[in-house]
């Protein structure tokens, strides 16, 4: 039962940084998105 769980610890950590990196590169780009419309619209 043990080695089950030093076998999932990293999954789940890795799982969790490709989530956050991904979440993060997301807002990222929304912020873009939103920034190109304002100046199109000349806000």
């Amino acid at each position: 039962m043990l080695e089950l769980l030093f076998l999932l610890l990293p999954v789940a950590a890795a799982y969790g940084w490709y989530m956050g990196r991904r979440s993060a590169q997301q807002n990222k780009q929304d912020e873009a998105n939103r920034l190109s419309r304002d100046y199109v619209a000349g806000g």
